[in-house]
Order: C-alpha cells, then structure tokens, then sequence
C-alpha cells in the first residue's frame, strides 16, 4: 500500500494533487539542533511552531502539508496534516506562538530578524487523523531533502493505537506524563512496555521542564515500576506525593511537563528497605530534598 492510497480513502484526488502541487510532505529534522530535534518529536504543538517559520517560501504552492518525523534508517513517522491559510508576518507568527519557543531552542530573542524569513499560518486538518503517531512511511533515500511532494511512498508499518515508541532499554526511557498516560491505558499497543516495567523494582525521576525541580521516588512491589508508575496517570499526576499535590494545585496543567526516567533497576524480588535505601541515595546525590520536591 502506497500512502496516496490511503489519501484516495479519504476522498482526495490524487491526481489532481500532483499535477498541482498542492499537498507538501515534510520530514522535520532540525539537524543543528538536538535539544530541538527532541523537543518537536515530542510537542507536536512546537512542531508547527517550527515548520510555520521557514527560511525559503517552501509553502508557497501547498494548500496542506503532512508534516512527518523519522522513525529509524528511511523511515518517517507520520505527525499531522495542517491546512496553511498563508503568510503572515512575523509579529503575527509571535502572536500565533508567544514567547518565540523555537527561538529559545536556537538562543535569539527575535524572530524576523534573519533576513528572508518566511512564515505561515498552520492550522491542524482532520486528514489521517487517526493515523497521528501510527502511519509508517519509506520516505527513499534522499532523506536530506526534507520537502517532497511524490505520494507515492509505500507504507512500511502501522503502529496499534495507543502506540509511544519501541522500548530500547530501561536507562533510555524518557517519557512526558502523556507519553506515561499512552503507555499505561494503552497495554495492547505498548506491551513491550508493560512487561518491561512490571518486571522490575526501581529508583526513579520526575523532573518538572517548567523550573528543573524534581522528584525521586522508588518502586517495588508485585507490579513493579509500572504499578508505581499507572499511579500517576489514574491521580493525574502526583501519585500522592504533597509537593506535587500541591504543585499541581498551584499549576493546573502541570503535569504535563513531567518527565518520568528511571536511576537504577533493581531485582523484582528486592524488599522494600533495600529500594528505598538507594532511592534515599539517590535524593542526596541529586539534592532533591535539599531543594527539589521531596520532603
């Protein structure tokens, strides 16, 4: 199956399209950046932050753009479809995105202030919607040519709903509490994860992004570091914990900056004592008590 093939389910004439231009395929990595490479695979509201700014008229031809990321090797993650209603300027730009979040990645405080920047209103459109995280495309070789209007890239796989990301190793595992949330309400489409997560005891991390405060916390028992974890996403956010309680009071909304990592993996059979004697280890090596959100 070709991705054109599934754009014809959704009713667009494909044809049409090529002979026209009118649909715009974009990979975005930001290759001087890593910190903002990471940052838009996993805030698609700052993705579109990112591609409305562009430094040529890339969009000047295309009524949609499907905006894609990359997987591994010529592979591309499909993001979103986003319909663009034209150029803009750039104080519009900054009203559209306040406080310029690409720019702060890239250390300037204006935006406009390259010579011959281009920039876009993109609004998100229903197209493959569902498909959001999930659609697997073979973008070819030519994986520098971030922009491409050829629809006919084979779809190579198509992730179960729900689906984060492969699991690679407990000491990879960077997740947002809505990546955690996915994880945990979805064990069909992240099972990998599951028996990962249960299969251990653990000493973890939650870092709020918002200020770098953080939080070290330990988990043992019969389901593991999942059974500690699910307990954030069910009291959506602070697993009981009084400062991230009254943290989350504070800052509705919070949470959503959490990062959850893991420290050290510990033996499933590990009783409750020798947990929480490195998770206190853990607390002075990092000064979370000292000022962090421990107590």
């Amino acid at each position: 199956m070709l991705l054109s093939d599934l754009l014809k389910l959704e009713g667009v004439d494909v044809a049409a399209v090529d002979r026209n231009a009118r649909i715009t395929l974009c990979r975005h990595v930001a290759h001087k950046n890593k910190d903002l490479n990471a940052a838009i695979q996993r805030d698609y509201g700052l993705l579109n932050a990112y591609q409305c700014e562009q430094g040529d008229d890339v969009f000047k031809a295309s009524g949609l753009i499907l905006a894609f990321l990359p997987d591994w090797g010529q592979r591309a993650v499909f993001a979103g479809a986003f319909r663009n209603e034209g150029r803009i300027t750039a104080q519009d730009y900054l009203k559209l995105f306040p406080g310029n979040p690409v720019g702060q990645f890239d250390g300037y405080e204006h935006v406009g202030a390259d010579i011959g920047h281009y920039y876009y209103r993109l609004t998100p459109a229903p197209l493959l919607h569902a498909l959001q995280g999930r659609l697997v495309v073979d973008w070819g070789g030519s994986t520098r040519t971030w922009c491409q209007f050829k629809l006919d890239k084979p779809v190579v796989e198509l992730y179960p709903p729900g689906y984060v990301a492969p699991f690679v190793d407990y000491y990879d595992v960077l997740l947002t509490f809505d990546e955690l949330k996915s994880v945990v309400n979805h064990p069909d489409g992240n099972r990998l994860w599951h028996v990962k997560l249960r299969s251990i005891a653990a000493v973890y991390l939650i870092t709020d992004l918002a200020d770098g405060q953080q939080y070290v916390g330990a988990a043992y028992g019969q389901d593991g570091l999942l059974g500690r974890w699910r307990a954030y996403v069910q009291s959506g956010g602070h697993g009981g914990n009084d400062l991230l309680v009254k943290r989350l009071k504070e800052r509705p909304g919070a949470e959503r900056k959490f990062q959850f990592s893991i420290l050290r993996v510990l033996d499933k059979n590990s009783t409750q004592e020798q947990v929480v004697a490195v998770e206190r280890m853990m607390m002075q090596k990092l000064g979370s008590r000292a000022w962090g959100l421990n107590h």
